[in-house]
Parts: C-alpha cells; sequence; structure tokens
C-alpha cells in the first residue's frame, strides 16, 4: 500500500524512514513522505508513532 492510499478510518504507525527521508531531502521518497505528513496535520490521516522513533530520528540526522 503507498502512503496516499490511506484515510482516516485506518491508524498508520510512522516509523522513523518518514521524517528522515523529509529531513534528508531524498528526492524520490522525500515528496510523498512531506505530502502525507500534511495529511496527517490536517486530520486527514489518524497516525502514530513512538518516543523510540524520534529519539532514532534524532540521531540520524
Amino acid at each position: 500500500m503507498k502512503l496516499d492510499d490511506f484515510n482516516l478510518s485506518e491508524s498508520i504507525f510512522v516509523d522513523a524512514n518518514i521524517f528522515i527521508y523529509i529531513s534528508q531531502s531524498e528526492p524520490t521518497y522525500g515528496p510523498a513522505c512531506i505530502d502525507f505528513l500534511e495529511r496527517v496535520e490536517y486530520m486527514e490521516i489518524n497516525a502514530i508513532t513512538t518516543p523510540v522513533v524520534l529519539n532514532e530520528v534524532r540521531t540520524n540526522c
């Protein structure tokens, strides 16, 4: 399933890769990740993550 296939009725776990692709301006996956997180921000998608994931992002960026 692609990121743009998710909707509000589903919960999705956001792993570190989403944040890392954005922070590193990854050309293939970065734009889709930005769109995905914008949909989370506008409450079109119900997403969750953990402090462990955020710590991994902080360590890798």
